[in-house]
């Protein structure tokens, strides 16, 4: 088995849809991504191949799970990480 079809093996087996099917709201549960050392090692330098004509100085990622993935993909090419909201309100801490 090749390391793309491996990586693609991982991420569709440990994918999962959360919620019920009448629930209003349902949502992608990413976080066994998270558990695994070898998906986790190869998002950055996968994503980062999809565009390997662009030389990027910072990667975008957008919260929540955007900057988890930007930031594999920034460490992966030694650029920085800018973390972009959803949600421009303030954060829940006070600092201005």
């Amino acid at each position: 088995m090749t390391a793309d079809a491996d990586l693609k093996r991982r991420l569709q087996t440990s994918f999962r849809w959360r919620g019920d099917r009448t629930d209003y709201n349902s949502y992608a549960d990413l976080t066994a991504w998270w558990r695994d050392p070898h998906v986790m090692s190869s998002l950055g330098p996968g994503l980062a191949s999809l565009f390997d004509d662009a030389q990027p100085s910072v990667i975008m990622g957008i919260q929540p799970r955007g900057a988890i993935l930007g930031a594999l993909v920034a460490v992966h090419l030694g650029v920085g990480l800018a973390e972009v909201r959803k949600d421009p309100s303030r954060a829940a801490d006070s600092d201005p």
